[in-house]
């Protein structure tokens, strides 16, 4: 098991968004980018993540409310 700091976690949690959403960064391309572009890439692609953005939606998931109804009513919530 290899325990990641968070900047690493970040990285591999935004590489992992980034594949998913089809837009593929490698390792000798990250240099050209830049620290504070890539930054900045990362954090749009979080903003978009938690904004349910980054991929299109399930018509058919249930909202948030009611999951966290459901959480709710569960003994020892």
């Amino acid at each position: 098991m290899t325990i990641l700091t968070p900047e690493q976690q970040a990285r591999e949690t935004t590489d992992d968004l980034m594949n998913a959403a089809g837009w593929s960064v490698q390792p000798r391309d990250r240099a050209n980018l830049g620290a504070s572009h890539a930054q900045r890439l990362r954090q749009a692609i979080l903003k978009k993540a938690f904004e349910g953005r980054l991929v299109d939606q399930d018509p058919d998931d249930e909202p948030a409310s009611a999951l966290l109804a459901r959480v709710k009513a569960q003994p020892g919530a």
